[in-house]
């Protein structure tokens, strides 16, 4: 089947990511951000998690914002609301010093433009836990741009997490697109292999590949390597 559109993970796939450094340093300084505001360091630590676990299992008629909003609600009540500009205020400052976990990957931008050439829509199919925002300045430090996407998955546009097969098929009926014309590239398994279970095809990259069991017994089952990689993989693809 020929292909129609490239999903691209962002973190460790079109971005690099140590993802222990990078995790540590964002509650620091979200925490740090946070402080003056009323928002204890430990307590909101752990209503982030709780509020990451709830975008991983809601009612589907809600987006992932909004179950995430939701936690927040019943940890701090719903005054909440008027202070959530605070933490988009975080994600346009302080969040920043994270970028040192994410260094750029050469051939990133080059691997988005040969599947444009070939007429291929690129869509950032990134686990969207988090804010557009955040999602922008992590493609900032990568060199890259939102205008190079046709759609990127945000908490606020989306209603299902990786690894469900849901969150890649509201993606795909989004834009007609059939599972067996979509090409999912991701480092980790344990998630992407959801695109897999829709239908799609998957190329792992292993740069920044998480290291996990699912890694270990599949990653022979699917083309994988270095972006050089998949740069020589794209152009070979039919459409």
């Amino acid at each position: 089947m020929t292909k129609k559109a490239l999903f691209f993970d962002l973190d460790g796939s079109l971005v690099g990511m140590k993802l222990e450094e990078f995790v540590q340093g964002y509650l620091q300084t979200i925490s740090a951000s946070m402080a003056p505001y009323g928002f204890e360091s430990k307590t909101l630590v752990q209503t982030i998690y709780r509020g990451m676990a709830a975008m991983n299992h809601h009612d589907p008629a809600l987006t992932n914002e909004e179950a995430f909003l939701n936690v927040m609600k019943e940890q701090y009540g719903p005054e909440v609301v008027e202070k959530m500009p605070y933490f988009e205020d975080y994600y346009h400052t302080d969040f920043n010093l994270n970028q040192q976990h994410c260094p750029k990957i050469p051939l990133a931008h080059e691997v988005i433009e040969k599947a444009k050439e070939k007429g291929l829509m690129t869509i950032l199919a990134t686990n969207p836990v988090f804010p557009r925002i955040a999602i922008e300045r992590r493609l900032a430090w990568g060199g890259l741009k939102p205008e190079e996407f046709a759609w990127i998955t945000s908490y606020e546009n989306s209603h299902f997490c990786k690894p469900d097969p849901r969150y890649y098929m509201e993606i795909a009926d989004r834009f007609g697109l059939k599972p067996e014309e979509i090409l999912m590239v991701g480092n980790d398994l344990n998630e992407d292999y959801g695109a897999v279970a829709a239908g799609m095809d998957l190329f792992v990259l292993t740069e920044y590949l998480i290291e996990n069991k699912t890694s270990s017994s599949l990653l022979d089952s699917f083309p994988h390597g270095s972006m050089a990689d998949l740069l020589a993989y794209v152009d070979q693809l039919e459409v």
